[in-house]
């Protein structure tokens, strides 16, 4: 994969997993394009998972390539939107130059995703928690 190209990190949602994007994925590889699609851990069956969860996750397939300096357009869908907008604040290109480093969020896209109003708000504009809903497992068949 050519490093002077953008990473493409893509987001699934509540009731999506990696195996759903495989089309589109397939697609990007064979134009040369880096692609990713993490697993949300909290589309499983643990009821004690938090998008925290799915952060850390998403924090763990983004920070690699910053580290080696290349560019990101994040996709994200859905709920996936609600880990992966956590995950971008500070790492745009622009912030990363002004603190020395390369690379970093080229474009971040929401996909019928949540809209925050303000920053320090949930998506209702209120300060207080929202509860998330439920997550469901989706069974990959052949």
């Amino acid at each position: 994969m050519a490093a002077d190209k953008p990473v493409i990190i893509l987001i699934h949602g509540a009731f999506y997993q990696p195996v759903h994007y495989r089309d589109v994925v397939d697609k990007l590889r064979e134009r040369g394009l880096t692609v990713e699609v993490p697993v949300l851990p909290t589309t499983g069956t643990n009821p004690d998972l938090t998008y925290a969860d799915d952060v850390d996750v998403i924090n763990e397939t983004l920070q690699p390539f910053l580290d080696d300096g290349r560019e990101v357009i994040m996709v994200a869908h859905s709920s996936g939107t609600l880990p992966a907008s956590h995950c971008i604040e500070g790492e745009s290109v622009a912030e990363r130059a002004e603190c020395g480093l390369k690379g970093g969020i080229q474009h971040y896209i929401n996909i019928c995703g949540l809209a925050y109003p303000r920053r320090g708000k949930n998506f209702l504009g209120r300060e207080c928690e929202t509860p998330l809903q439920e997550f469901h497992y989706v069974e990959v068949r052949p």
